[in-house]
């Protein structure tokens, strides 16, 4: 895949995370990316590391995806028991 598609590929995933085109334009070239050795987006699609960014953005766009982890609280029919609750108790 050549640079530009890379660039535009990772524009889009961009996009999604960001709150406007604006905004992940400014991402990509600006924000140094601690996950992938503190260097920007822009940096690491010109010397051929696309993919690793593509890669950053579809890990970060799943985990948003993912819903809120069900929260561990204390049944209240069975105080010594623990369980899982996707709801808070009323």
């Amino acid at each position: 895949m050549s640079r530009e598609e890379f660039e535009r590929r990772v524009l889009s995933a961009a996009t999604r995370v960001c709150a406007d085109r604006s905004e992940a334009r400014r991402w990509y070239r600006e924000d140094p990316l601690a996950a992938l050795d503190g260097r920007t987006a822009a940096d690491l699609v010109g010397t051929g590391s696309g993919a690793r960014v593509l890669d950053f953005l579809i890990d970060v766009l799943r985990h948003e995806a993912m819903p809120d982890p069900p929260v561990a609280r204390v049944s209240e029919a069975h105080p010594g028991h623990r369980h899982l609750a996707s709801t808070p108790p009323p």
